[in-house]
């Protein structure tokens, strides 16, 4: 697997939608995470299962640690000093499972929320 210097979240880069919230994203995580289209760099992560790049976004960090869905938004935004989501998502009972139930169904419903938003 390909090492990054930096967050790599990799994203759905055919996807009108996810392409909307990366961009709302970048501004809150400044320099310090990078971001890619999933068709650009899939290849690079062998390891990583392709259909995983399908289902959500993929962050890929320095350490070779990788997570997904609403953990790897959270692990993103805590890497640019924004560390209270993450913080929910680990020690608040019930939070990471209701954030990765919101996630899933954000995802299963793109193509729609894509229209509406």
């Amino acid at each position: 697997m390909r090492l990054v210097d930096k967050p790599l979240l990799v994203w759905d880069g055919d996807c009108g939608f996810c392409r909307r919230w990366v961009d709302r994203c970048r501004p809150f995580t400044l320099d310090r995470v990078d971001y890619a289209p999933s068709g650009e760099v899939c290849a690079d992560f062998p390891d990583i299962p392709a259909r995983d790049f399908d289902r959500s976004v993929v962050l890929i960090e320095p350490g070779g640690e990788v997570s997904r869905g609403a953990e790897a938004v959270f692990r993103a935004l805590a890497h640019a000093g924004k560390a209270r989501p993450l913080w929910a998502y680990r020690r608040v009972p019930g939070f990471a499972r209701a954030s990765e139930a919101a996630y899933r169904l954000v995802a299963s419903n793109r193509s729609l929320l894509s229209r509406l938003f």
